[in-house]
């Protein structure tokens, strides 16, 4: 799973999705250097897998004139490993996100959550005031030409508004946008982003090979982004 997304990612597949997150997370960061030049800004990755978006986000940061802090976290071992291999920028880290974050209170500025559980506790725990937290998720138009010739999980109804309503008592909607596009996959590249995602867990193994089997194709891909404020305590 983590390999297939390290190769799908790389592919740039999601670079006009990182590309935006970073640009948000970026504003963030910088707005908070201007106002405490002494402290170090931290951005965090929870669920961040092979790395790829704190990953990317460090390196663009890199070229900027603000130093900053990037965490990534993950619940195997693996990603977390092959993460710190291919991003020395970021220190990543072992934590289920179904418990403690093990974080030291009020010392996030960022928090990036794309495709991933979220703990609405812990991370305004983990927050400064005033931090900005990005969950991606992704809209029913997500992949719906897959859906139509292969057994794979359908976008649950209402998932935007139950992301916002589990969030709310802590954190303050401040925007949300959708970024939808096309993307021209082969077959292997359909297999990567199927094993990547949760459809790896109801798909055979003779299921994904034939996925990888496939013709190139057209599949389309829609994400909504939201932007939470940390509300004062």
């Amino acid at each position: 799973m983590i390999r297939a997304r390290r190769r799908f990612l790389e592919a740039g597949h999601s670079a006009d999705l990182a590309s935006r997150v970073h640009q948000l997370a970026r504003e963030q960061l910088q707005g908070v250097a201007q106002q405490d030049p002494d402290r170090l800004p931290t951005a965090l990755e929870v669920g961040s897998g092979s790395g790829y978006y704190i990953g990317e986000f460090a390196r663009s940061m890199q070229q900027t004139d603000h130093a900053a802090c990037f965490l990534g976290l993950d619940v195997s071992k693996h990603a977390a490993r092959l993460a710190a291999r291919f991003y020395p920028e970021v220190f990543f880290f072992v934590n289920d996100l179904r418990h403690r974050i093990t974080v030291a209170d009020g010392s996030v500025d960022v928090i990036l959550d794309i495709f991933s559980p979220r703990h609405p506790q812990e991370f305004s725990r983990i927050a400064r005031p005033g931090a900005l937290l990005l969950v991606v998720i992704p809209t029913a138009q997500h992949l719906v030409e897959l859906r139509e010739h292969l057994p794979i999980l359908n976008i649950e109804p209402g998932k935007r508004d139950r992301a916002i309503s589990g969030l709310t008592e802590r954190f303050e909607l401040i925007g949300e946008e959708q970024l939808s596009g096309e993307m021209e996959l082969e077959g292997f590249q359909i297999a990567d982003i199927l094993r990547m995602t949760p459809n790896a867990w109801h798909l055979t193994e003779v299921q994904l090979a034939r996925t990888a089997e496939m013709t190139r194709q057209r599949v389309s891909r829609s994400f909504e982004i939201l932007s939470f404020r940390r509300r004062e305590v």
